[in-house]
């Protein structure tokens, strides 16, 4: 009998150790969370997710600045050929997105006033706060990487919208797959 019991202890821990250092299945409606680094393609960096989120690097870390307001003082329509898209759940860049970033960073430089507001994006899949931390991680992986190009990081800010901005209003991949995306804004004031 006391065997069967320790037995019965012994696979009950052992159970539980297993769920709680996996977690459980996430189900249609949520996203696995996990951390990922970022493919940023710049040859002499090594940039992970704690740069990415401002932790060690300072590069993330941008106030907005006074006195804009990022729904009338934002024009997205001067650089919106550049939106750079995203794959699910993710914040790396995609190869096929750094042409944007490079074109982009080549208009600040030859518009050497200005400023760019990067709005993160997500679809619909998630929670609202989830998605929130997803598009910002994309826009700061979008400020991240021009940075990288040499753009100085006091001309880029960052701001998320998740899910609450969508390219398209449906729901399936074609339209998860337009709204998972960051946009460059010329800021004009």
């Amino acid at each position: 009998m006391k065997k069967i019991t320790l037995l019965t202890l012994s696979f009950t821990l052992s159970l539980s150790l297993i769920l709680l250092t996996t977690g459980c299945a996430p189900d249609a409606k949520s996203h696995t969370g996990g951390a990922e680094s970022l493919d940023s393609g710049l040859p002499s960096e090594n940039i992970d997710a704690t740069s990415i989120l401002g932790a060690e690097s300072g590069i993330a870390q941008a106030a907005r600045p006074d006195g804009i307001n990022p729904e009338t003082d934002v024009d997205y329509s001067i650089l919106s050929t550049e939106t750079v898209y995203f794959n699910y759940d993710s914040f790396s860049i995609r190869s096929s997105e750094r042409a944007k970033l490079e074109k982009i960073a080549k208009w600040l430089t030859d518009n050497s006033g200005k400023r760019l507001m990067v709005s993160g994006h997500t679809d619909t899949r998630g929670t609202l706060e989830y998605n929130r931390g997803l598009g910002e991680r994309r826009a700061l992986a979008i400020r991240e990487y021009l940075v990288g190009l040499g753009i100085a990081q006091d001309r880029i800010f960052t701001i998320s919208y998740g899910e609450e901005r969508p390219a398209d209003t449906g729901d399936n991949e074609n339209a998860h797959s337009l709204n998972r995306r960051a946009m460059p804004g010329v800021i004009t004031k």
